[in-house]
């Protein structure tokens, strides 16, 4: 089963880094990504911020362990035949590899859709892959 978090604020953040199953490689660079968005975006220090308010937002899919698979349910299926803007495969350590995914869905919304490589069902992975491969050549 894929799931899908959402991260706009510093809740989602302090959530993912207090009680997620994710691997720490990966939430330290969701937290990075977020925080670079938040630099590049965020003017008045004294209001809160959140990605969703600029246009902005972070996907994260997560698989799960019990072999069912909510993949088309999730709408990324839909997402992805939108076409990303890019897709690159970022190393985070010798084990550890995360597709980072932009798609500009329309002239106000930024989506970026994060996962790691290898843990996603086939044809999500190949979709994926296949994507950064164009981008390379």
């Amino acid at each position: 089963m894929i799931r899908l978090f959402t991260i706009s604020n510093e809740v989602h953040i302090q959530n993912l880094l207090e009680g997620c199953t994710l691997q720490p490689y990966f939430v330290t660079f969701l937290a990075t990504e977020y925080a670079g968005l938040k630099q590049e975006l965020h003017q008045e220090e004294s209001l809160a911020f959140s990605l969703n308010e600029h246009g902005y937002c972070m996907l994260v899919l997560e698989t799960s362990d019990n072999g069912n698979s909510a993949f088309g349910n999730l709408g990324v299926n839909d997402l992805l035949d939108s076409g990303p803007e890019y897709v690159e495969i970022v190393r985070l350590s010798d084990e550890v590899s995360v597709f980072r995914a932009c798609f500009l869905l329309d002239n106000e919304c930024l989506v970026m859709l994060y996962a790691v490589k290898g843990t996603l069902e086939p044809q999500l992975e190949r979709r994926l892959s296949s994507f950064a491969e164009e981008a390379i050549q």
